[in-house]
């Protein structure tokens, strides 16, 4: 005789035990009348209550979270810009200051740049990075790495250049992990997607900061472009952009550095509006 106990039955039992059969039914209805007050008590065994409400809540609140995060980091975003004919000097959260030149860019979030001093950039600045953690500006081509310095950087297109003004500074080459140390008066540039060694540098490299710009066996091209930048003009040349140019010109007359740049190399300039200028060579 089995004498394991079995819950189930043991409730049965018990419900029924207090179940007294009426007069005037049959003991079939009276049967179905049980049925009826065990499924009360009994709690269906294919029934699965889950309550999601809870869940919901929580779902909620962390999407609540998030957007509020994302819109508090997105908030902190900075962009800074320079247009054509435009420089600026910028001080950022640690107050080191950044001198732009025309068209350049610098982004940077101000709720990170607490914590990570690091901005992205392109364009050519003038870096004066206060001492402290270690601050990085990334360019395409490359990456400076300092703790509190001077420097310049020209990142613009295939041209990537550092110069390092006071303390020491780590270039680093995107595109191979190559790197180099530049202490005071050393400058290096990509050749050819590689580090040159560092050398000596000229001042001249940094005197954009008061509008002058000098140039040593650079491209025709270069030197247009960069009075296109300086003079916010759009430069139509007619002929071969591939001869070189050693020389300077200013950001403050037009038309004295037309002929600065045009005359040794036998060009012929027009300027056909303030927004215009036409270089061809001579007949």
């Amino acid at each position: 005789m089995e004498n394991s106990s079995n819950p189930l039955k043991e409730r049965v039992l018990k419900v029924s035990a207090a179940f007294s059969v009426p007069i005037g039914i049959t003991r079939t209805e009276a049967w179905q009348a049980l049925q009826g007050r065990i499924a009360a008590v009994v709690p269906s065994e294919n029934e699965i209550k889950f309550d999601f409400t809870f869940y919901l809540k929580i779902a909620a609140s962390l999407c609540v979270i998030a957007l509020a995060a994302f819109s508090v980091y997105n908030l902190q975003h900075v962009q800074l810009l320079t247009a054509k004919g435009e420089h600026q000097l910028i001080t950022l959260p640690d107050h080191s200051t950044v001198m732009l030149n025309a068209g350049s860019a610098l982004q940077y979030n101000a709720l990170l740049f607490v914590f990570t001093r690091k901005v992205n950039f392109t364009g050519e600045a003038f870096f004066t990075v206060q001492k402290g953690s270690r601050f990085e500006v990334v360019s395409q081509q490359g990456v400076v790495e300092v703790l509190g310095t001077q420097f310049n950087v020209k990142s613009r297109k295939a041209i990537y250049e550092v110069a390092c003004a006071e303390g020491k500074v780590k270039v680093s080459n995107t595109a191979n992990n190559s790197s180099v140390i530049l202490t005071p008066g050393l400058h290096t540039m990509l050749f050819h997607k590689n580090l040159k060694q560092p050398a000596l540098f000229k001042s001249e490299v940094t005197a954009w900061k008061n509008g002058e710009f000098y140039f040593e066996n650079a491209s025709l091209q270069e030197v247009l472009n960069t009075l296109e930048l300086q003079y916010d003009i759009t430069i139509r040349f007619d002929g071969p952009a591939t001869r070189s140019y050693t020389g300077y010109f200013t950001n403050n007359n037009l038309e004295e550095s037309l002929k600065l740049v045009c005359l040794p190399l036998r060009l012929e300039y027009e300027i056909l509006n303030n927004k215009e200028v036409r270089i061809s060579t001579k007949e």
